[in-house]
């Protein structure tokens, strides 16, 4: 009896193998004869794959810090598309300004790509990876907050976390090369807590942060699972030990969100009117800045989760690419002495030999610097790759179109090195973005911040605060390259462009 129980058992065990199995081929079969199979491999060229897997293997090598490089290379090998399968999903990479053009300028095609659904459990579906009538009433309600008279309010916040900022860099003078990212992290840091959250989190006083931790921890994790397709399955992943770091990241992040808007909602309980009055303390009778995380409670039909999101999604947007930003703009300017100095002889026309706060008129004086961060936003954009998911056949130009259900990935780096649009792609040159320069390019050849109508609604706010901390810098340290050679940086990304080695650079006092 025992042994008829067993080999019945083991003809079901059997026959569920070969169940699957059979529907494995199934849809292989039918993916491979499907119209998005056919419609891709008639049009693009991409490296060779394998079924059920794609090209997934050739990543499984790679780790955080090789992914992007391989995608890179990936991309060079072909020409103007390049077709990547991961699993059944496939992805065409972009990199024309005519293509480029077509998917962003569309009002239709603003669904994201399917790999940002992995920051869904940390950000949500905020700002940046909602789509349809959430995401148009979501940009309604906070578009106000990134009004021009609201950002100037923040103009001191920049100004005294860049004060800490000098006192940390005083300490390298003279020492040989360092590391600058990591100091501009905890500035970047530093300053989007006080104006996105309203609270002091003084990590550049404090650096075993547990919240920085916890964020370096998510992207590391969120870096991986996109080039995994096995990782999307929650079973999967949980059995990872990459599941353990980012379960403990993600509940430090929400708690200390959660505690946050409690506090503010708190605090903000008496004030009666919109954020768009002047709102004053009536305790002090001074006028009383509002966060961006105020102006969100403030505002109406939003609940705390729908908060939560909001601050966390400008929290993870708004920190790590200002940080890539002024990093790399500080990597460049150290190695460009004479745009350093072009750089550094604007400041003095604008301060001369004062230490003043910085005003919104000296923002706008400082347009030499302006085209600096432009150049370094195209040779180091802070977002390298970026993808949308296709909902409709759209069509490109020479008879190619983009076949409803792909993922299309605009790939930023290789569209800011087209040599047929920019004149020695590999140099550093600000006069890129001399007005006679730009006057005739196409606008989409440039896009560190994305454009149409999911352009980054953060960018004014973000050329604002790198404009600030890199005035400050200039006018007190002469910035110098490392003499080695090891120390060149070795570009890589994860959700945004960073070097594997660091951003190192030697500084002087100027004074």
């Amino acid at each position: 009896m025992t042994s008829d129980v067993s080999f019945a058992a083991m003809d079901l065990v059997t026959a569920l193998f070969v169940l699957v199995v059979c529907l494995l081929v199934y849809y292989e079969v039918k993916l491979r004869y499907g119209y998005l199979y056919r419609s891709v491999e008639k049009m693009f060229k991409g490296p060779q794959y394998l079924p059920f897997v794609g090209n997934a293997l050739t990543f499984v090598g790679c780790d955080e810090l090789t992914i992007h490089p391989t995608v890179q290379k990936l991309c060079a090998m072909y020409g103007r598309f390049t077709r990547i399968w991961l699993g059944h999903s496939v992805s065409i990479v972009i990199s024309k300004p005519e293509d480029v053009e077509v998917l962003l300028s569309s009002t239709r095609e603003i669904t994201k790509s399917d790999d940002y659904a992995h920051l869904f459990e940390w950000i949500g579906t905020g700002l940046l990876t909602s789509t349809g009538t959430k995401w148009k009433t979501r940009r309604k309600i906070i578009t106000p907050t990134f009004h021009f008279k609201i950002l100037q309010d923040f103009l001191p916040i920049f100004d005294s976390k860049g004060q800490i900022l000098l006192e940390k860099l005083s300490t390298k003078v003279g020492k040989g090369p360092f590391d600058v990212y990591n100091y501009i992290k905890l500035y970047t840091l530093d300053t989007i807590g006080e104006t996105a959250l309203g609270v002091n989190i003084n990590v550049q006083r404090e650096t075993e942060s547990k919240y920085l931790a916890a964020i370096r921890d998510m992207s590391a994790v969120l870096s991986m699972k996109p080039f995994r397709p096995w990782l999307s399955n929650d079973f999967v992943f949980a059995l990872t030990p990459y599941a353990k770091k980012y379960r403990e990241a993600l509940k430090i992040l929400h708690e200390t969100t959660e505690e946050i808007i409690k506090m503010r909602r708190k605090s903000l309980s008496n004030i009666k009117s919109s954020f768009k009055d002047d709102v004053t303390d009536s305790e002090v009778g001074q006028k009383k800045r509002l966060a961006f995380l105020d102006l969100l409670i403030l505002s109406e039909g939003m609940s705390d989760l729908d908060i939560r999101e909001e601050v966390d999604t400008f929290m993870f947007e708004g920190h790590d690419t200002v940080t890539s930003g002024i990093s790399f703009t500080l990597y460049a300017l150290a190695h460009n002495q004479k745009i350093q100095e072009n750089a550094y002889r604007e400041q003095s026309e604008i301060f001369g030999d004062s230490d003043r706060e910085m005003t919104v008129t000296d923002l706008q004086d400082m347009k030499y610097l302006e085209m600096v961060l432009k150049e370094s936003q195209r040779l180091y954009p802070s977002v390298p790759i970026f993808g949308r998911l296709i909902l409709d056949d759209l069509k490109l130009a020479d008879g190619y179109f983009l076949p409803k259900g792909c993922q299309c990935y605009v790939n930023v780096r290789k569209l800011h090195k087209d040599p047929s649009i920019w004149p020695n792609p590999e140099e550093f040159n600000p006069e890129n973005f001399l007005p006679e320069a730009s006057r005739n390019r196409n606008p989409y050849a440039y896009v560190p911040f994305s454009a149409g109508p999911r352009n980054c609604i953060g960018q004014r706010y973000a050329m604002m605060e790198m404009k600030s901390c890199l005035s400050k810098i200039l006018r007190k340290f002469k910035l110098l390259p490392s003499k080695n050679k090891k120390d060149d940086a070795q570009i890589t990304g994860q959700l945004v462009l960073f070097s594997a080695n660091g951003i190192n650079i030697e500084i002087e006092n100027r004074k």
